[in-house]
């Protein structure tokens, strides 16, 4: 048998109702009409106080009496009519009177200085000779590429220094006969010149360098290319080393 259909049953939620005992309500009526009753300059005013001209301000905040003003004396900024000269050591900056470690960022000076140098660039190789004709050759530097590194100054105990390390690649060339119809070309790639590797006088360590010789150079010129680009003491080698020793001297003067 089927059960007969039944309406289903609603039951009305009831809510319950709390009402605040007449002894809290006591204590909340008490502290409403103490907060009414509260006015600016009593003790419960809490959290603010009024300053001696009357302006509500924090309770922290500090009103210095005529006593602590006299000591203090006038700080108001002044101006400076003159430039005031500091007493620092050579080299260092005015607001370094203590002589503390200091240092000057010159890498846009290098860069500027020894590339233009660079540029300039010609070594002296052998003449070319035809018959009685001797006409001088060259290896020049058409272009410097990827010039890296950094240059600075630091001071620090009353000395002063001078520091760089960088590094570049210069297109060199030369003539291979007296007309300039055939050329050797190629790149030299000098990975670390520093201060210190032409500061000693009489530390003549080569500089390090990697040559790569372009493919349509002619074979007969690779012993020029081994004597004047690769070699330690004759050279290309030595010739940027002079640079750098240059520069050095004008870092040191300009700086």
């Amino acid at each position: 048998r089927k059960a007969k259909w039944r309406p289903p049953v609603k039951v009305e939620p009831t809510v319950e109702r709390y009402e605040i005992s007449s002894r809290l309500k006591a204590q909340v009526d008490a502290q409403t009409s103490a907060r009414k009753a509260t006015k600016p300059g009593d003790d419960a005013f809490r959290g603010y106080k009024l300053d001696s001209k009357g302006r509500k301000t924090t309770y922290f905040n500090n009103e210095l009496d005529a006593t602590t003003k006299e000591l203090i004396g006038d700080i108001a900024p002044k101006k400076v009519d003159r430039a005031v000269t500091m007493d620092v050591v050579d080299g260092a900056s005015s607001w370094n009177q203590a002589g503390t470690f200091e240092e000057t960022n010159q890498t846009s000076f290098a860069r500027t200085w020894l590339v233009d140098e660079l540029k300039q660039l010609m070594v002296d190789l052998p003449d070319i000779v035809r018959g009685d004709l001797r006409v001088p050759r060259y290896l020049t530097v058409t272009q410097v590429r990827d010039f890296k590194g950094d240059a600075s100054t630091t001071v620090a105990r009353g000395r002063k220094k001078y520091l760089f390390d960088v590094a570049f690649t210069l297109h060199w060339q030369f003539p291979l006969d007296d007309a300039g119809a055939a050329v050797a070309a190629g790149q030299a790639t000098f990975p670390d010149v520093t201060a210190d590797a032409v500061l000693d006088p009489d530390d003549d360590d080569p500089l390090d360098v990697v040559v790569a010789v372009d493919s349509n150079t002619p074979d007969h010129a690779r012993p020029l290319v081994d004597a004047y680009v690769k070699a330690e003491t004759t050279g290309l080698r030595p010739a940027v080393r002079r640079v750098a020793a240059d520069f050095l001297a004008e870092f040191q003067r300009a700086k």
